[in-house]
């Protein structure tokens, strides 16, 4: 990987960390990943970089979100085998979710 490349990984494991989630799919073996954020520019760095889908998760209409002008919650996303192949790549940047990101990879390559 070049150093831009590796920085943008890095960043987006950060990403994942801090404001993402990986859970299994019922109870398949395989894993989802999700990350979401009001700043769709963000989502759309992410999508760029290693693919998925980006949703509408939720709109507020009160509350301190909506106060601030954050009123559109997005959604970025991967199932199955692109979700283990994306955290394959963020899996030596993250600190928080390393471990359930090694299981999830566990998971889908020892079938």
């Amino acid at each position: 990987m070049g150093n831009k490349q590796t920085e943008s990984w890095a960043y987006i494991a950060g990403l994942l960390d801090g404001e993402g989630s990986i859970t299994k799919a019922g109870y398949r073996t395989h894993y989802n990943v999700f990350i979401t954020n009001t700043n769709l520019a963000v989502l759309e760095f992410v999508r760029q970089i290693a693919g998925g889908k980006i949703q509408l998760a939720k709109k507020a209409t009160s509350g301190k979100y909506a106060r601030r002008g954050f009123v559109y919650t997005h959604r970025w996303y991967l199932y199955g085998e692109s979700a283990a192949q994306f955290l394959r790549k963020v899996a030596p940047f993250l600190v928080v979710k390393r471990d359930i990101a090694q299981k999830a990879i566990d998971a889908y390559y020892s079938e």
